[in-house]
């Protein structure tokens, strides 16, 4: 209401103007407002016809969405209306060329307001999609080593260094740990060192959500006029800023050596969004909203599996010898850290692939936008403007998974060993009864650096230190906020270096 009020304040004294602009406003948020049934043909959950503003819906969407989406197909009346399919559908939507996950990513991070204006530019000509899915993807081979030597590095700056058990709170620190592994890739020695750029790369993700409900609980006919007034939006505005005065001065001394002509070798994200778009012909590309998308991107997902990963790791100590004995084994044949060597740790594979699929940091995957009105195979119609997302249900699918509600950290690996299925249940594999990482043209290019990062990190951790929870304490449940996970970060674990460290 204050910034209803600080926004009338602005305008024409006259009396008769802002009562004509209030009751205008007030009319067409009913009139936006009242559909119960907002796609023709889809029912719908979450709320009684007669709750005219969706309260109860929205209620229901932030505190129990899990069960609403456990309804079926089904149309969440929540902040924003999404057609949830059940895991069936997954074959039938993952490459249909009329749904565009970039295009729903835009909407519901609206694209279309300063400060979230990225969401809609990384959707240009899928330079982002590019530049990770092959430019990054060659790179990582090289990367190895590094990553490796950072994550060594972040462990003498985090962790405890001590042959004494000594609890560390771990999620405290996780993002920094993430964003140094991520920058490293992405930017190089120099960005990680940059305590404001890590600063902005643990910070906009937040921040992103925070203004997006802000937003969300906006009336929709008042929001161009009013998000300026959002603190949540200046927030953005104020990070946004801070990383244009970091990333801009990088920019800007490449293009004065390439105008000098000299014979310039980067091999990193600047570089590559810079190719990928002169190809095109557009050589002004946006280096800063480039860099902000990864930040997003890389940061928020990354960080929750590197949390759930290490509580399963102290959960089970059973998996700890054979992982740790696997890590021992395959860096004494490399030699060392090598590309390859990451692709033999089949049980670290099995257990990061495991840990995800019990601890999903969404309820939902593959989201798309429909550009047009389609009908599936099946007979379903999809209405043109609509938002989908498929129900990740089938994770703890009995028919797919014995015991599905069990951990079991080596069950990918067993699966791999059947013939025909060595490559198939990878943690970077996508399939119709796997996809977290989405699947099809749209699935996550990032995925080969996450699950990298995961290996080289939680291989390096091992070597060194033991883990296990302090007394009485069991591994954390993860909290849920509509459709997102909220991993517990203030657990504490216990670390102790190992004897021959």
């Amino acid at each position: 209401m204050e910034i209803v009020l600080e926004f009338l304040s602005r305008l024409s004294g006259n009396t008769y103007v802002t009562s004509a602009l209030v009751l205008a406003a007030l009319v067409v948020f009913f009139y936006f407002n009242y559909s119960t049934q907002p796609y023709r043909g889809i029912p719908y959950v979450g709320g009684p016809r007669w709750d005219i503003l969706n309260l109860k819906a929205q209620y229901r969407f932030v505190t129990d969405c899990k069960k609403l989406i456990q309804e079926g197909l089904a149309k969440i009346i929540g902040f924003v209306p999404i057609v949830v399919l059940p895991p069936r559908y997954v074959p039938l939507i993952k490459d249909h060329p009329n749904l565009d996950f970039g295009k729903s990513a835009e909407k519901r991070l609206f694209g279309q307001y300063p400060g979230l204006d990225w969401a809609h530019k990384i959707n240009e000509d899928r330079i982002f999609q590019e530049s990770l899915r092959i430019n990054m993807t060659q790179y990582l081979s090289e990367a190895t080593p590094l990553l490796a030597e950072e994550a060594r590095e972040i462990l003498d700056d985090f962790f405890p260094q001590s042959h004494e058990w000594t609890p560390f709170v771990f999620g405290k620190h996780a993002g920094e740990m993430g964003v140094r592994l991520s920058t490293l890739v992405f930017l190089g020695k120099k960005f990680t060192r940059n305590k404001e750029w890590l600063y902005i790369c643990t910070q906009y993700p937040e921040g992103i959500f925070g203004a997006v409900g802000g937003l969300l609980s906006t009336p929709k006919l008042l929001r161009p006029f009013l998000y300026r007034y959002l603190p949540q939006i200046k927030a953005l505005q104020k990070y946004g800023k801070v990383a244009r005065d970091l990333i801009l001065p990088e920019v800007e001394e490449r293009e004065r050596l390439r105008a000098t002509g000299a014979d310039i070798k980067f091999n990193d994200a600047l570089e590559w969004y810079y190719k990928n778009s002169a190809k095109r012909g557009k050589e002004d590309f946006d280096a800063v909203s480039a860099m902000i998308s990864l930040a997003f991107a890389s940061t928020h997902t990354t960080v929750d599996l590197l949390v759930n990963v290490l509580y399963d790791l102290a959960a089970h100590p059973e998996c700890v010898e054979p992982l740790r004995a696997e890590i021992e084994r395959v860096l004494a044949e490399d030699g060392g850290w090598k590309k390859t060597t990451l692709y033999k740790m089949r049980l670290m594979d099995s257990f990061l692939k495991e840990s995800q699929r019990m601890n999903p940091v969404q309820l939902t995957a593959m989201n798309r936008y429909v550009k047009e009105t389609t009908v599936l195979s099946d007979g379903t119609k999809l209405p043109k403007g609509s938002l989908l997302a498929v129900s990740l249900a089938a994770l703890r699918d009995p028919r797919q998974f014995e015991g599905p509600d069990r951990f079991d950290g080596f069950r990918f690996a067993r699966r791999r060993e059947q013939p025909g299925q060595e490559n198939q249940w990878q943690f970077t594999s996508t399939r119709n009864e796997f996809y977290s990482f989405g699947h099809g043209q749209w699935s996550c290019p990032g995925r080969f650096l996450v699950g990298n990062e995961l290996k080289i990190f939680l291989a390096e951790l091992l070597l060194r230190y033991d883990i296990k929870y302090p007394e009485g304490v069991t591994r954390p449940e993860p909290g849920w906020f509509a459709t997102e996970s909220q991993v517990d970060m203030k657990t504490p674990v216990l670390f102790r270096l190992r004897e021959k460290v």
